[in-house]
């Protein structure tokens, strides 16, 4: 080899005129400054600390220069701060698209909704006001659904302030058809439930109901007396009946109780010497009348005896009560036929 000088060397300026299997010489300073020769791939290695280099791309990431890297994976990394980023890239995709701020982002601080609970609100279209007047309520979600289907206003709904009727109570209204003004009518009122269930199965009408007005009385002893009066009172033979009777030894039967059978009034009186008394005794289901007695034939059963009294300015002498004898172990029918005398001067 011929000896030329490194000035007489063809002086390489490109990348491109260079080959993996080009030497270059040069003096080992640790060996003496023995002459050797070094392959281009060698240096190269060497010089990026016997990192590869791969066989894409065109450029060395450095640590200043604004580059755009392409399938890399970063482990580990800390962006602007000591803090390791633990998120992976599905992590990251989820915000793709999002549009969030950060002051909306911050909401989310100190939330401990789930995600089921987060998802009741898919489809709400309330505003932040109407969300607040759910502030303070303890409603259930069962009383909540009581709601379900309701139409009624606020107007309407405002009604029940105040109300301390019960369920019950209400449910009283369930199928009543009658309007605000009808039932404005019983304002006021102070007629009972059993007063109101007298007028159950009334049929008469408002005209026929009018009849009462000036009524003061007890209309039945109103007609009673017309009708004494007409068929003249102390003529008529009137009857009276207290039923079977049993399980007692006597019974008393008084000149009031016989006059008001048939609504006579006080200014007549029972005649004592008008009365007829019978008594039957029920024996194997047939009534039998019983023969007139006598204490002293040592039973007091069926005897009949009465007192009288003095009534009227003229003292008359009237029935005061009827007593009949009977047995407590057997039943019995009493019947009464009397008339009736009028008071003088009343």
């Amino acid at each position: 080899m011929l000896d030329i000088t490194i000035q007489d060397l063809d002086l390489i300026t490109s990348p491109s005129l260079l080959a993996n299997g080009d030497i270059f010489h040069f003096q080992d300073l640790s060996d003496s400054y023995t002459d050797k020769v070094a392959a281009l791939s060698a240096i190269a290695e060497f010089i990026l600390r016997q990192k590869s280099i791969p066989s894409v791309g065109s450029e060395i990431v450095t640590d200043s220069a604004t580059q755009t890297l392409t399938n890399k994976k970063l482990t580990s990394p800390k962006i602007n701060s000591d803090t390791t980023i633990t998120a992976n890239g599905a992590d990251i995709n989820k915000l793709s698209g999002m549009t969030s701020t950060t002051a909306e982002l911050n909401k989310l601080s100190g939330m401990t909704s789930t995600t089921a609970e987060l998802n009741k609100l898919h489809g709400v279209t309330a505003s932040t006001a109407e969300f607040n007047k759910l502030s303070g309520m303890t409603s259930t979600t069962d009383e909540l659904n009581k709601l379900s289907g309701m139409t009624s206003t606020t107007a309407e709904l405002n009604k029940l302030s105040g109300m301390t009727s019960t369920t019950d109570e209400l449910n009283k209204l369930h199928g009543v058809t009658a309007s605000t003004t009808e039932i404005n009518i019983l304002d006021g009122a102070s007629i009972t439930t059993a007063e109101l269930n007298k007028l159950h199965g009334v049929t008469a009408s408002t005209a026929e109901f009018n009849y009462l007005t000036g009524v003061t009385s007890s209309i039945q002893t109103q007609i009673n007396e017309i009708a004494n009066q007409t068929q003249g009172v102390t003529n008529i033979i009137y009857h009276y009946s207290p039923g079977v009777i049993s399980g007692v030894i006597s019974q008393i039967i008084n000149e009031a109780t016989l006059r008001a059978e048939y609504g006579i009034n006080s200014s007549y009186r029972v005649d004592p010497d008008s009365i007829s008394v019978s008594v039957y005794k029920l024996e194997s289901n047939r009534w039998y009348l019983l023969p007139p007695a006598s204490s002293t034939g040592g039973s007091w059963e069926g005897i009949i005896f009465f007192t009288t009294t003095t009534a009227g300015p003229a003292s008359q002498t009237v029935l005061n009560s009827i007593d009949v004898a009977l047995s407590s172990s057997e039943s019995y029918r009493i019947v009464v036929y009397y008339k009736v005398l009028a008071l003088a001067g009343v």
